[in-house]
């Protein structure tokens, strides 16, 4: 993963030069940042769908180590940082009255500032003057004190435990600690309540409305939207109305996810991050259309202007790029389906009710298409393995009794880490993974073995089960998985006309770590289809100032490529005149594939494929263990 990162700072810092930077936001899982990060993080989104906006410098990742708390006996609240800490005490040595100094057998000397001094062995002597101790402290330096210049003089050793002994039984009562701090060693003795060990947290800290400190800690954040301002350093790209960072924390983003390719469009002063179309399209067998609206697209001198570029180790193949334009009256919206149909909605209902299995209300996440998704919240151990490998999601919406077809609404698709696994599950073919494209793309018994696999464990295709009188039937319709940095609105037609009562009870079951969810609703009408004026490039020039155009008109297996992490190509259209009155949505069609590119040096692990094709359920642990693994290397390197 080094070496793809630092491939894609140098490509990043090139494209930089080129063009420009900006102000860029990106929504990510708490673990893909680090302390060194240098984004703002903006907001905290909880498990429950919660949102915590921080103030204006935003909040950090910032790591507590190892400590040990408690409050003192003078009352105050101590934490001490385990790694000073010298020794660990469950008892006191016996303390000294005044009138019963016995000089050779002191072991120990407290100041009145809470200095701790360790006698040595031979203890110490009364000077002439009878007030004044003279003594060798254990290290063999001279000591002088007077018994009322300090606060306790003690004799005999205290029982003593190792950080280990205290790290292995987290209930145990600390009496005192000692501790190292500048040139000298510090004692705190706790209260009756004991100090204790606290493990190492990883959280956010930030200031919040009010102006209180918050600090959440890591394992309680299902997702952070972090913000950078860029200084030449950064990749151009864009998120929505904002702009999309490739600094530290989204290198590492861009590092575990797949797809083909980043579009940028031209909105009159920026190239903007527009859409990740073809995911899941990994081989020439799995080449498909997709349709992806266009936010930040805008005429200049009637010319449309897109930016292609191969962010990620791939290869790239481009057989057609057009652009879909729907001028249509502004009160409606045109969503299309997975097929390029495209449908009209005017007034969509959200759900009544949308909860798991655990009966978390989902309406926070699912109500309203703003980018606060519904994702899984990740484990942190191996106890994930006691509850189901999927969800069970259950949204209900109202249903005119009369009505025979609904439109469903669906914003969904792949999470960051579920799309890092089409990698990972890639580089189990090892060296023979030219062999199994070939496989795929023939149609042959490795395509069937991938399509049934997809279809029965749901990873990137997610069935829909509808409440058929009191019975989950499984639909012919399914969620296509997206994204993971741009998910695209779609409309799912149903039949609704056997469904009886006043309620939709739609039900989805999507396997852990592999989606994510932002939206859904329904509307019940007819299906209103608008006229698409089609447009095809008029021009495509690419980094080597090559013309491509001729690669993208139509689907014919001539296809424009980005062979090379880092290549681009530039696309221009006519920009028809919109007329007085009506709205423009714009969608780009793109059909093609993509090849991740893998180590094919090591052997396939073929027994390890065949046990994951086989038996249900075990992609997903086998997913889960992986992100285990790599979340524990990713904190301790901390």
């Amino acid at each position: 993963m080094f070496r793809k990162i630092v491939s894609i700072i140098l490509v990043c810092a090139l494209f930089n030069i080129l063009f420009f930077s900006c102000r860029k936001q990106v929504d990510i899982p708490a673990d893909y940042i680090g302390p060194e990060d240098k984004e703002k993080i903006v907001e905290v989104i909880l498990p429950d769908g919660h949102v915590i906006p921080f103030k204006k410098n935003g909040a950090v990742y910032k790591i507590l180590p190892e400590t040990v708390r408690g409050k003192s006996t003078l009352g105050e609240q101590e934490i001490i940082d385990l790694r000073i800490i010298q020794e660990i005490r469950l008892t006191t040595p016996e303390v000294f009255s005044n009138d019963k100094i016995d000089p050779q057998k002191i072991t120990e000397i407290i100041t009145m500032q809470n200095t701790y001094v360790k006698i040595g062995a031979e203890g110490c002597r009364l000077m002439d003057d009878q007030k004044t101790y003279q003594c060798k402290t254990i290290n063999g330096a001279d000591f002088q004190f007077q018994s009322d210049m300090v606060k306790e003089i003690r004799t005999g050793e205290a029982t003593t435990i190792s950080k280990d002994q205290l790290k292995e039984d987290k209930n145990i009562k600390i009496k005192e600690i000692i501790y190292k701090k500048v040139d000298s060693e510090k004692l705190i003795a706790f209260d009756k309540d004991g100090g204790r060990y606290f493990a190492q947290r990883h959280g956010i800290s930030g200031i919040v409305d009010g102006g209180k400190q918050m600090y959440i800690d890591l394992n309680e954040v299902l997702y952070v939207r972090v913000e950078r301002e860029n200084t030449g350093a950064t990749c151009l790209a864009a998120v929505g109305v904002l702009a999309l960072v490739v600094g530290a924390i989204f290198l590492i983003a861009l590092a575990t996810k797949e797809s083909c390719p980043f579009v940028y469009s031209y909105n009159g002063e920026q190239y903007v991050f527009d859409a990740e179309p073809l995911g899941g399209a990994i081989s020439e067998g799995l080449k498909k259309a997709d349709y992806s609206e266009l936010e930040h697209i805008q005429p200049v001198n009637g010319t449309y202007r897109l930016l292609f570029r191969n962010e990620v180790e791939e290869i790239q193949y481009l057989d057609e790029v057009k652009l879909l334009i729907m001028d249509y009256d502004p009160d409606y919206t045109l969503t299309p389906d997975m097929f390029g149909n495209f449908y009209s909605q005017r007034d969509p209902i959200v759900s009544l009710s949308a909860y798991d299995k655990k009966d978390l209300d989902l309406r926070p996440f699912v109500n309203k298409n703003d980018n606060i998704v519904w994702q899984t919240h990740l484990p942190v151990d191996s106890s994930y393995k006691a509850y189901p490998l999927r969800h069970q999601l259950t949204f209900e919406f109202p249903k005119p009794s009369d009505a025979k077809y609904a439109k469903l609404i669906v914003n969904a698709g792949t999470a960051l880490w579920g799309s890092n696994m089409i990698r990972e599950m890639i580089q189990l073919r090892g060296n023979n993974l030219d062999q199994w494209y070939k496989g795929i793309n023939n149609h042959a018994k490795d395509f069937n073995e991938l399509y049934n696999f997809i279809d029965r464990e749901e990873l990137y295709l997610l069935h829909l089960y509808i409440d058929n009188n009191g019975k989950w039937e499984k639909s012919e319709h399914f969620i296509s998985g997206g994204g993971p940095l741009i998910t695209e609105e779609r409309i799912i037609p149903l039949d609704v006309a056997n469904i009886a009562g006043n309620s939709l009870r739609i039900r989805l079951n999507p396997p852990i770590g592999f989606w994510t969810i932002d939206y859904m609703a329904v509307e019940y009408d007819f299906f209103k289809s608008p006229v698409i004026t089609e447009i095809a490039p008029r021009s495509a020039i690419n980094q080597n100032e090559k013309q491509l155009v001729g690669s993208l008109l139509a689907i014919d297996d001539n296809y424009g490529q980005m062979l090379e992490l880092g290549d681009w190509f530039t696309v221009e259209f006519d920009a028809p005149t919109l007329k007085e009155g009506l709205k423009r949505n714009i969608f780009l069609k793109t059909f093609g594939y993509y090849e991740i590119q893998v180590d094919k040096k090591q052997p396939e692990k073929t027994e390890l494929i065949q046990y994951l094709l086989k038996t249900p359920g075990t992609i997903v642990e086998y997913s889960m263990d992986e992100y285990l693994k790599w979340r524990q290397n990713l904190l301790t390197s901390y």
